[in-house]
C-alpha cells in the first residue's frame, strides 16, 4: 500500500478509525474467504509463453506464469456465500470380486 493511498483512507474514515472498522467498510457483507483464491483475489495460471509463430512451436513448451482476477469472487477476495468444491467421482473400470 501506498503513502498516498493510506493518506485517503484517513481523510475518507477519520484520524480515529481502526483498520478492523476500515476493513468491515469495504468487505462489506462478503465474510467468507473465497476457497478457490484464498482470500488473494487472483489465481495463477499456467501458460506456454514460447512464441506460436516459431516453426518449432507445436513441440516446445516453455512455462510462464501470470495472476489472473478470479471468477468465483471478481478479485475480492472474500464472498458472501459459503462455496465448497464439487466433487465427482470417475469410474476407472471395474475389478472381479472373489466370492466365497
Amino acid at each position: 500500500m501506498k503513502i498516498i493511498e493510506i493518506k485517503q483512507l484517513i481523510e475518507k474514515y477519520g484520524k480515529e478509525t481502526t483498520l478492523e472498522t476500515v476493513l468491515h467498510e469495504i468487505q462489506g457483507d462478503r465474510k467468507y474467504e473465497c476457497p478457490k483464491c484464498h482470500g488473494k483475489g487472483y489465481t495463477v495460471v499456467e501458460y506456454n509463453k514460447y512464441p506460436k509463430n516459431m516453426p518449432d512451436s507445436g513441440w516446445v513448451y516453455q512455462p510462464g506464469y501470470k495472476n489472473e482476477q478470479c471468477d468465483l469472487c471478481n478479485g475480492h477476495g472474500y464472498t458472501r456465500d459459503k462455496y465448497q468444491p464439487k466433487v465427482k467421482v470417475i469410474n476407472d473400470g471395474w475389478e472381479k470380486v472373489d466370492e466365497e
